[in-house]
């Protein structure tokens, strides 16, 4: 109990000394999340995440829909877009995720752009991101896992009374 509360401490205290970014900046790291159709990758992300738990666990396929309807609340585009978009304005400007944005989608314009120096850059700090993304669901999960553990068993109290 007490390691909760600390832990909940820290995360308030982190947040209170997040930097906070303008709306123009926030503006650019979406029209950049567009560009790279987030929107899709976090859906198809999803279903392999949920995939992945029950195929290491086949009972888990009982509570799919349970899971399903979790992460559709918790892990949508909607809720997670801000988080997501500070998460590239801590290692981009505006001006640069609106020049990557800009990219057409031109095989040979991509690769020239993965040449230039803001494209390194993008390939150098892309692991970075997704790690914290990664750490970001996590601690979203762990927040909000008492509501899918009771779901969990609500469904197991159904399936055990009939």
């Amino acid at each position: 109990m007490t390691r909760t509360v600390l832990a909940l401490m820290l995360c308030l205290f982190c947040a209170a000394f997040a930097q906070t970014h303008s709306d123009d900046e926030y503006e650019a790291a979406y029209a950049f999340m567009n560009r790279i159709n987030f929107k899709a990758m976090l859906e198809r992300g999803k279903k392999q995440a949920i995939d992945a738990q029950i195929s290491k666990n086949p009972m888990m396929a009982n509570f799919k829909p349970e899971i399903v309807a979790f992460a559709n609340k918790y892990f949508n585009y909607e809720s997670v877009k801000k988080d997501i978009a500070g998460l590239f304005l801590e290692h981009f400007t505006a001006p640069e995720l609106k020049k990557a944005a800009s990219v057409e989608r031109d095989n040979a314009k991509v690769a020239a752009f993965y040449q230039s120096d803001l494209g390194k850059k993008f390939k150098e700090k892309q692991p970075l991101v997704v790690q914290k993304g990664i750490m970001l669901a996590g601690q979203r999960l762990a927040a909000h896992q008492p509501e899918l553990q009771a779901a969990i068993q609500k469904k197991m109290q159904q399936m055990q009374g009939k």
